[in-house]
């Protein structure tokens, strides 16, 4: 019975204050300030992380299409480098010239 008293001795003087503020409720008031002043800096710090966790995310995905490009672009100056160089022959056309 001891807790339920505490709770009620608290829900009275919470209701005291509420009905009838005067100095005794200052205490009160004061830890009402202060979880609020709380909860406005979790919610700061929450806004503040996502958009650091989404600026972060686009730059790694920037990061990585820029690697797949060199990648793909190194690929293809692998590939053409290791190919060997022919000549292409000369057109000859219908008519030849007179000698």
């Amino acid at each position: 019975m001891g807790f339920f008293h505490s709770v009620g001795t608290w829900f009275g003087y919470v209701g005291s204050c509420v009905v009838a503020p005067d100095a005794t409720c200052r205490p009160f008031l004061a830890f009402a300030a202060l979880g609020v002043a709380a909860v406005v800096a979790l919610a700061l710090i929450i806004i503040a992380y996502r958009s650091r966790y989404a600026r972060d995310a686009a730059e790694v995905e920037e990061r990585r299409t820029l690697q797949r490009m060199r990648e793909m672009q190194e690929r293809v100056r692998r590939t053409l480098a290791g190919q060997p160089v022919v000549p292409k022959p000369t057109l000859q056309g219908r008519l030849r010239a007179a000698a």
